[in-house]
């Protein structure tokens, strides 16, 4: 992460089988890496999502309070704090794959 923190509320070293966080962004703050699925819910404050195909005829998004979106594992992308404090949701997870089932796309709403 860069310019932010957050506040850890389970994890593998819980025994937990994914990371639940809340991370709170300065204004530019970022998100880091994701190792596995990601799944980021806005509590506070806007973000900027890119990532390729993550909108109908583009490449990035802005997610508000209320917002959500899933990100599949493997999915190149970047979340960056448009506001001065914002507070956001996150829950981490190796995918397991479901038999027969199609390979998960990126998922956003509100």
């Amino acid at each position: 992460m860069y310019r932010a923190s957050s506040a850890v509320h389970v994890s593998p070293a819980a025994g937990a089988g994914f990371v639940q966080y809340t991370a709170v962004l300065e204004e530019g703050g970022r998100l880091g890496a994701a190792v596995g699925s990601r799944f980021l819910y806005v509590l506070e404050g806007d973000l900027h999502l890119v990532s390729k195909g993550v909108a109908k005829g583009s490449d990035e998004v802005t997610l508000w309070p209320g917002s959500y979106a899933y990100l599949p594992p493997g999915t190149q992308h970047e979340v960056t704090s448009l506001s001065t404090v914002a507070r956001v949701e996150v829950i981490e997870k190796s995918y397991v794959a479901g038999t027969d089932l199609p390979v998960p796309q990126i998922v956003i709403g509100h």
